[in-house]
């Protein structure tokens, strides 16, 4: 079962399960869609950072900071180093990342 088609499934499920709240599952799925991607793309590729933004998201719900911004932080060097530092998705990486830095700090005060 390592082929893009099961980790398309793998996020599809992981989408559904996220939006009815099971949030744990959702993780499960998103990782084994992570695991396919990484295996058949390797790692540096869109998909690739595109499974690590899904699945910080998912950390994000579950309230796991650390694993949430470690997820978006690797999401974000994979789409700059392959798309460049210009590149919508790199941009939209970036931002998340800065709000989310920022966001958090302030709440620490």
């Amino acid at each position: 079962m390592r082929d893009e088609h099961y980790s398309e499934f793998y996020l599809e499920f992981g989408w559904v399960l996220e939006d009815m709240s099971f949030l744990k599952e959702a993780v499960e799925y998103y990782e084994k869609a992570l695991a396919i991607d990484r295996e058949v793309y390797g790692e540096k590729h869109p998909s690739v950072a595109t499974r690590l933004n899904n699945l910080g998201s998912a950390w994000k719900s579950l309230g796991d900071s650390r694993k949430m911004v470690e997820c978006f932080e690797k999401a974000h060097r994979t789409f700059h180093e392959i798309l460049g530092p210009d590149h919508p998705y790199t941009l939209s990486t970036k931002r998340s990342l800065h709000y989310l830095k920022h966001s958090s700090s302030s709440n620490q005060e």
